[in-house]
């Protein structure tokens, strides 16, 4: 079945050079010429919306956020076409919550690249929607109250002092099964934690106030081994977050830098105006990759031992979201998996 374009364009000469590339790869395409018009008809049955940001009456920004706010259209897959070209420009459109940025004049290639990439990750989340809620199915009917979690509360209490007992002896081996026996309760204790938090997300607000996110960012290094890191902040950088909800973010994203990285490689870390970027070597993705941020959907999907239930990076980009932020995870044309934080201005 061809999908649905909706075109929104005040430049008329190229509005009509689009719709045609667009029409002769089999696609039906309605046009707009503003976002006041393309309201009147974005209630149609439209798969993916093409906007651009400078138009008169109505701008992009504008339009994108009726219909972010709008239960029915806030989920179609949205790009912006814009003749402004910097770096924060495009930051500033991802952050918005648009899909893709496409910088003018755009060659029919990238266009339709972008199209088809962000249709297919449409797909790619309807496929496993009903599989997330499966898992999620399963694992709420798994959990009765808090006991599970005390009981698991008790057996890390148990492995710590038998750590402690054993590393005092000359039986490096049994040491060595205690440590690796605690580690793999402290990973199973850390699910229990995300998954309380999952299911009370619902109900999961903010309460922003003013944090230093330097001290905050040197804080977690310094608990996960500085000699991990490469971070040069500037200045003293506030921003306006829930301090509970940042300090949990930060601690996922270092220790997923951690968990992943190539040997001997250092975790690189970036806090420049109101964008905090995590980058590390790895070989678990592709180049040019965009990661797809789901809960209860390990690495690719898959259920690699070691791999969680993906619930951290879900909930870092719920609460990025509570805060007026937005979490984006890709991998650059150098292998480097890069989580971005875009933040509310101070």
């Amino acid at each position: 079945m061809k999908k649905r374009i909706l075109l929104i364009e005040d430049e008329i000469e190229l509005q009509q050079n689009l719709k045609e590339i667009l029409e002769f790869h089999d696609f039906f395409v309605s046009t707009a010429d503003n976002g006041i018009e393309a309201l009147k008809i974005k209630d149609q049955k439209i798969d993916l919306i093409l906007c651009d940001i400078m138009m008169p009456e109505m701008d992009g920004y504008q339009f994108l956020s009726v219909l972010k706010s709008e239960e029915k259209s806030k989920f179609i897959p949205f790009i912006f076409l814009s003749a402004k070209v910097s770096e924060e420009d495009k930051s500033k459109g991802l952050q918005a919550g648009a899909d893709d940025y496409l910088s003018k004049p755009i060659p029919a290639r990238l266009l339709l690249n972008s199209i088809f990439g962000v249709l297919e990750r449409k797909k790619e989340k309807q496929a496993t929607s009903s599989l997330k809620d499966e898992k999620k199915m399963r694992i709420d009917h798994s959990l009765v109250g808090e006991e599970k979690d005390t009981h698991m509360t008790e057996l890390l209490n148990t492995l710590e002092n038998l750590k402690i007992v054993t590393e005092s002896l000359d039986h490096k081996e049994v040491s060595r099964l205690v440590k690796l026996a605690l580690t793999s309760a402290q990973r199973i204790h850390g699910c229990f934690g995300k998954l309380s938090l999952y299911k009370g997300l619902d109900k999961t607000t903010a309460s922003p106030a003013s944090v230093n996110l330097n001290d905050l960012i040197f804080e977690a290094i310094n608990e996960l081994g500085a000699e991990n890191f490469f971070f040069q902040p500037l200045s003293t950088h506030i921003v306006i977050f829930n301090d509970e909800q940042i300090r949990f973010i930060l601690r996922e994203l270092l220790e997923n830098s951690l968990n992943f990285k190539l040997d001997y490689s250092t975790v690189q870390v970036d806090l420049i105006e109101n964008e905090l970027a995590i980058k590390n070597k790895q070989s678990i993705f592709g180049q040019n990759e965009e990661i797809q941020i789901e809960a209860f959907m390990g690495v690719n999907g898959g259920s690699q031992e070691g791999m969680g239930l993906g619930l951290g990076l879900f909930l870092s980009k719920e609460y990025c979201r509570i805060n007026q932020a937005k979490l984006h995870c890709s991998v650059d044309s150098g292998g480097n998996f890069l989580a971005k934080i875009f933040l509310p201005n101070p």
